[in-house]
């Protein structure tokens, strides 16, 4: 940032990683496989890492 560079991870980064992670819980405490996109809006894990 002092140097006017950007950073290498963006944002969406960021939303990638904790997407893959409130997958992984979900998954864990549904005992259900969740795909890449799985979690939208209506899902209550969208908001919560406990649904």
């Amino acid at each position: 940032m002092r140097d006017g560079l950007q950073p290498e991870d963006t944002a969406e980064d960021a939303r990638r990683t904790v997407e893959f992670l409130t997958a992984l819980y979900k998954s864990g405490v549904t005992g259900v496989p969740v795909r890449r996109g799985g979690i939208d809006p209506s899902d209550p894990f969208y908001r919560s890492m406990w649904g």
